[in-house]
């Protein structure tokens, strides 16, 4: 199975995706709640116009922005 290198349109950082194998790629670890995925993919359309991956690392940012109630920061 082949995994794409993007780039994270919120950070600019570089990581592995696996759309052929969601299970393996690197965002399955990042644990979100039906709640909490419908914010993150709100914020990605509203944000950059279009659904798109996020690396695990602002994907979890912007979630723990969903539980704490806070805005979305910005890197």
């Amino acid at each position: 199975r082949m995994t794409t290198t993007t780039t994270c349109p919120r950070c600019g950082e570089a990581f592995g995706c696996r759309p052929d194998a969601i299970a393996s790629c690197g965002c399955a670890a990042v644990r979100l709640s039906p709640a909490e995925s419908a914010f993150v993919r709100d914020y990605v359309v509203r944000t950059f116009g279009r659904a798109r991956c996020l690396c695990p690392v602002c994907l979890r940012a912007v979630a723990d922005t969903y539980r704490a109630d806070a805005p979305v920061p910005t890197t």
